[in-house]
């Protein structure tokens, strides 16, 4: 692997505190893509002031749409990087009922609380690592 493929893979590290096996593919696969689309990643993904959104906000987004496209495993790599950002479960809530109220009960039924319920096991084992 060269330097440059171990610099964007660091990206997800960072970002979401694992690479995941899709990314992992897309690197194997066609490295080019997986360069040009990491590159447009790590815009996004930029921290303000350079960034207009705040972290825990993109995250969100991250959340909710691939809870639109029924992508459960995408849903909860960035589920627990928006809680890492600072994303409360209201927030999340939030957010996931406005994307049941546009898509559907599907959107909740197929993703939408088991995201919820991930996001709840994230936040007790935050709290039992604290006591």
């Amino acid at each position: 692997m060269t330097k440059k493929l171990e610099d964007l893979l660091r990206h997800y590290q960072e970002t979401l505190g694992n690479v995941p096996a899709a990314i992992n593919a897309m690197m194997k696969y066609d490295p080019i893509t997986f360069e040009g689309y990491t590159m447009i990643r790590k815009r996004i993904m930029k921290k303000p002031p350079e960034g207009s959104l705040p972290v825990r906000i993109k995250e969100l987004i991250f959340v909710l749409l691939d809870c639109v496209v029924g992508n459960l495993e995408g849903a909860k790599n960035h589920v627990r990087a928006a809680i890492n950002a600072g994303l409360t479960m209201d927030e999340l809530i939030e957010g996931l009922i406005q994307v049941m109220m546009v898509t559907g009960i599907s959107s909740w039924g197929l993703v939408g609380y088991k995201v919820a319920e991930f996001a709840e096991e994230i936040n007790k084992n935050k709290k039992r690592s604290l006591k």
